[in-house]
């Protein structure tokens, strides 16, 4: 089986929904997460590898890469240099067949499911988004980044702005113009923030692909380590299917400690962790209370929607960050 590690820099107090992904990650033994952090993480699994140390001293450890001057003055910033930890951390990841890079806003559920080794034998790079994507670790594909193509690395890392080069029109459009094949089957509930209920986000998805890519009523649950979504279908009948990860970005998921150490399923809604009292598929009406559409909500949403666009337009073109 290959090794593989997940680098995850994070810096500053960790949100409370942080025990979610880390209490998933233990049902994941085989997969190492190497946690950069100035914060202590209590976790009694043998596969996450804290690294404890200031923001500061990790902008020096990245520069000690480069010759020009980096720009890195926030957290956020590091996500632009996701594609370079293989360079940058090639001591730590000697040992691992592949890198990758992940969110702490997840809950995962059966990650080597969906990473067959006929996978991992075919590609160099799987997935193309930035919450949870792998790399080769080969000396070729870790510098892959500083390619020609696409942006240009340093530009990014000269910039305060932020690029989002760990993403589609990233790191990925650069793998795309080398014709360096990605997989790129999307295997994870990457629910939209901007939706009152829980929808899977259909960016970068072709017409055929967003067929029976949401359902009209669905709910999200964890269940002993995997992710699954209970659905209605067209003649009214419910049925399930399964993903590797959830990511529940820009919501806060308020949760009872007790449910997720005492309990080995859970639903996954809007309005938090919910206590799921058995094993067997939701019930339509359980579907329909957990998940319906409010209008009221969804129309507050398309409001946030629009104000964070200019936010950002505003941040990245007048005040340059």
């Amino acid at each position: 089986m290959k090794k593989i590690a997940l680098i995850v820099l994070y810096y500053g107090e960790l949100p409370q929904y942080t025990k979610l992904f880390f209490d998933s990650l233990k049902y994941n033994p085989t997969i190492d997460v190497l946690l950069f952090t100035d914060q202590e993480v209590k976790y009694d699994g043998k596969n996450l590898i804290q690294y404890k140390g200031s923001f500061d001293n990790m902008v020096k450890r990245i520069q000690s890469n480069f010759e020009f001057k980096i720009t890195c003055d926030r957290p956020y910033k590091l996500c632009d240099y996701r594609p370079a930890y293989g360079y940058i951390f090639k001591e730590e990841l000697k040992e691992y067949d592949f890198w990758g890079h992940c969110d702490l806003d997840m809950i995962l559920g059966n990650l080597r499911k969906y990473l067959p080794e006929q996978l991992l034998d075919k590609y160099s790079k799987i997935y193309q988004h930035g919450h949870l994507c792998l790399y080769k670790n080969t000396n070729e594909n870790n510098i892959r980044f500083m390619e020609k193509g696409g942006k240009n690395y340093k530009e990014v890392f000269t910039t305060s702005i932020s690029c989002i080069f760990d993403e589609v029109e990233g790191i990925q459009k650069k793998y795309d113009l080398l014709n360096i094949p990605t997989y790129k089957n999307r295997v994870c509930a990457d629910i939209s923030p901007w939706h009152d209920d829980f929808q899977v986000v259909e960016s970068y998805l072709s017409k055929e692909d967003k067929i029976n890519f949401n359902y009209e009523q669905q709910v999200f649950y964890w269940e002993k380590g995997h992710i699954f979504r209970a659905y209605i279908n067209k003649r009214g009948d419910v049925q399930r299917d399964e993903f590797n990860y959830l990511h529940f970005q820009r919501r806060n998921m308020d949760f009872d400690e007790d449910v997720i150490k005492n309990d080995e399923t859970f639903f996954i809604t809007r309005q938090g962790i919910i206590k799921k009292e058995d094993y067997k598929l939701p019930s339509v009406e359980k579907i329909t209370e957990l998940n319906s559409k409010r209008k009221i909500k969804e129309l507050q949403k398309k409001i946030e929607y629009y104000i964070y666009i200019w936010k950002r337009r505003f941040n990245k073109y007048i005040l340059q960050k």
